[in-house]
């Protein structure tokens, strides 16, 4: 069985209208200062800045990155003892502005699964991410991408494990996991989704996402794992502010040692959307480590947007070393909409439904773009 960990940063979910870190505080401020605004609060967090303006006409710093506004008011706020009040604010800011920006993935489907064969014909449909655009529903390539780490197909006007099409089936499938640095529950949220059009009402219990760091479901080809490296907006007690310093305690901590041991043991390791950002030291050192120690690594991918300058790829240049890794400049859009519904086929050769051949169609993404 291939071990597939896919590394998310937040250009996976920007297509939905989910903030980049030097999106946030534009849209914080537009939240704010809205008409009947309820955001008043994130004054605390704008009311800080005037620091940073003042220091801006010494030194030069990066006032419209959130991880550069929170890292220095961090180390101001360390410095005059209100750390653990601002911490919390901080947070509090954080997950406000991605809930509000994060759009609801509810699929209605009646008690007896009415609207059921609608959505999963749409889903499975072959649709571009620009058709879904205009569809206006950008959730289906998201829809398409967790059927496929979860391994479900359609099999009627439903969806249900291939386990349960074929027993002898799952030996040749993929088992997935995803660390993601962002704090959305974009997966989650579409996985709730999905499983409303799953066949019975007993096999879900099946077809999960273990979001349990202490869980060990690295076997289990219909329970990817999916860890929040700097936890998610269900917990706001969770979320590790993106600054410099990231501190992190112990539940953090247990993250991270599963995040360790997913990416030594993988085969394959995708970053999708992720610019690798100076700040992100930890996370580096964690990859570098858990690198000493890897088993059966065959290949690492990259799929991110680049700037002009070329700087995404310079930086992974830099980290990796050259000729080891695939470099590919494009978005997230372009990667979740080349996704198709393929035939699923018994080891026999029986047509038995359709399902998204990820594996085959990421190699065939690669390969185009290459």
């Amino acid at each position: 069985m291939e071990r597939v960990v896919y590394i998310l940063g937040a250009g996976f979910s920007r297509p939905l209208g989910i903030p980049t870190m030097r999106e946030f505080m534009d849209v914080a401020r537009d939240m704010h200062f809205a008409p009947n605004s309820e955001y008043s609060h994130f004054a605390n967090v704008f009311e800080g800045l005037s620091g940073m303006n003042a220091a801006s006409r010494f030194v030069k710093l990066d006032r419209e990155n959130i991880e550069h506004v929170l890292s220095f008011l961090e180390m101001e706020y360390r410095s005059t003892g209100e750390e653990s009040e601002r911490i919390s604010q901080f947070r509090i800011f954080i997950r406000d502005v991605i809930v509000k920006n994060t759009p609801s993935f509810d699929l209605p489907v009646g008690r007896r699964g009415e609207n059921a064969d609608i959505h999963t014909d749409r889903i499975f449909s072959a649709k571009s991410f620009s058709a879904a655009a205009r569809s206006s529903d950008l959730r289906d390539p998201y829809f398409r991408f967790v059927c496929s780490i979860t391994n479900v197909c359609r099999t009627g006007p439903r969806l249900c494990p291939v386990t349960a099409v074929d027993r002898d089936m799952g030996d040749g499938f993929t088992h997935y996991s995803v660390l993601t640095l962002n704090y959305d529950q974009v997966l989650e949220s579409s996985f709730n989704a999905v499983r409303t059009l799953l066949i019975t009402d007993r096999i879900p219990n099946r077809v999960r996402l273990v979001t349990d760091a202490n869980c060990n479901a690295r076997f289990l080809i219909h329970q990817p794992q999916v860890i929040h490296l700097h936890g998610d907006v269900s917990d706001v007690n969770s979320l590790v502010a993106p600054t410099f310093t990231k501190p992190v305690d112990s539940f953090i901590e247990a993250k991270w040692k599963t995040a360790y041991e997913l990416i030594r043991d993988a085969n394959h390791i995708r970053f999708i959307g992720y610019s690798l950002p100076d700040g992100d030291q930890y996370l580096q050192y964690l990859i570098s480590s858990a690198l000493g120690s890897v088993k059966n690594l065959k290949r690492i991918d990259v799929i991110c947007l680049d700037s002009s300058e070329g700087e995404v790829k310079k930086r992974f240049d830099k980290f990796f070393t050259p000729g080891r890794y695939w470099f590919m400049n494009t978005t997230t859009e372009e990667y979740l909409g080349a996704l198709r519904a393929v035939s699923l086929r018994t080891p026999g050769q029986e047509e038995v439904g359709s399902w998204i051949d990820l594996e085959r169609q990421h190699l065939d993404f690669m390969r185009s773009n290459s």
